[in-house]
């Protein structure tokens, strides 16, 4: 059985190990009533080919298993940290930072997994340096009939960001921005961590995208694998909740304009992104209103805002396309 702590029993450590690709890498866990996918989450971190790591789980005052789950793990690299009250993800996430002794941190979700190989090759192209942020593409993943991740489809093409032949490549901020998705669980070192003092958001969405636009403020750069070693569960939302959720990340956006005062093009491509999911919001709130049968509030936003309609159709030719695509290769 693990020994836990409260998330007042944590305070920053002293000593850190060099960098090096057999540095110890923190892994940072927030997990609330997880015990439905929380072993197969454990399982794939615990089993890296790289092997140096401590996971620290934060217990987000679960009222389920959660906390059986993870003392019934003997390995030492498992550290518990029990919160008293509800955090969040966010503020999870910056107890399991304070706790941690890594040289380098990265982040995952108690309901996703990784490949075993994941961090072997993150530090393989990080070349030491301390202002990388790296991370990956995406493999989007339904749940079987057991529970366990069944790959579905990749988040970005396989020539995104650089040709199909290259396994890695540095990319700048803007072209991150100006991606379809800027979903990401980063590996980033603790220089840059504290040359941006970035913490997270207590939203309770988009507090990893205000976190990463905090770490790419200074300069970092980003090298992105083009392999997808995150296995990420998509669930089903509601539809105020996804209605939401444009909203929260458009206020994100914005709060984050003034840590690139300095920086015009990107400060010009956080903009473009204000724009593009207002406009989605728009075209999501149109085509949730046409299904609901709420014809007097689609009729409202199309007079409104009359580009709404055409954007919405051009978005549901797209989808169609995307989808026989991936019927027929």
């Amino acid at each position: 059985m693990k020994a836990s702590a409260t998330a007042t029993d944590v305070a920053p450590q002293a000593d850190r190990p060099k960098d090096s690709t057999t540095s110890l890498v923190s892994v940072v866990m927030p997990a609330c009533n997880a015990e439905k996918y929380l072993r197969e989450a454990l399982d794939s971190v615990l089993a890296q080919t790289h092997s140096n790591l401590e996971l620290i789980v934060i217990d987000d005052a679960s009222t389920d298993l959660t906390a059986d789950i993870l003392n019934s793990y003997a390995d030492l690299r498992l550290k518990i940290i029990t919160n008293p009250s509800r955090k969040g993800a966010g503020l999870s996430r910056d107890i399991g930072i304070a706790a941690s002794c890594g040289q380098w941190i990265a982040f995952i979700d108690a309901d996703d997994a990784w490949l075993p190989t994941r961090l072997e090759k993150f530090l393989a192209v990080t070349s030491d340096r301390h202002d990388n942020v790296v991370f990956d593409n995406v493999m989007e993943c339904s749940t079987s009939n057991n529970g366990k991740l069944t790959p579905r489809n990749m988040l970005r093409s396989s020539t995104e960001f650089h040709p199909i032949d290259q396994a890695a490549a540095t990319i700048t901020a803007v072209q991150l921005i100006d991606s379809e998705r800027m979903l990401l669980q980063p590996l980033f070192s603790r220089q840059t961590l504290m040359d941006t003092l970035a913490r997270h958001s207590n939203h309770r969405f988009g507090e990893d995208t205000y976190f990463l636009l905090k770490l790419l403020s200074r300069g970092a750069d980003l090298i992105y694998v083009r392999q997808p070693l995150y296995l990420y569960r998509v669930s089903s939302l509601s539809a105020s909740s996804a209605a939401d959720k444009y909203l929260l990340l458009i206020e994100i956006l914005k709060e984050c304009l003034m840590d690139f005062r300095d920086h015009p093009a990107v400060l010009q491509a956080l903009n473009r992104k204000i724009t593009r999911t207002t406009d989605d919001h728009h075209r999501f709130s149109l085509s949730r209103a046409i299904k609901d049968g709420r014809f007097s509030t689609a009729i409202r936003i199309v007079l409104s805002r009359p580009m709404t309609l055409i954007q919405l159709a051009s978005h549901n030719r797209k989808k169609l396309l995307k989808r026989l695509s991936r019927a027929y290769r």
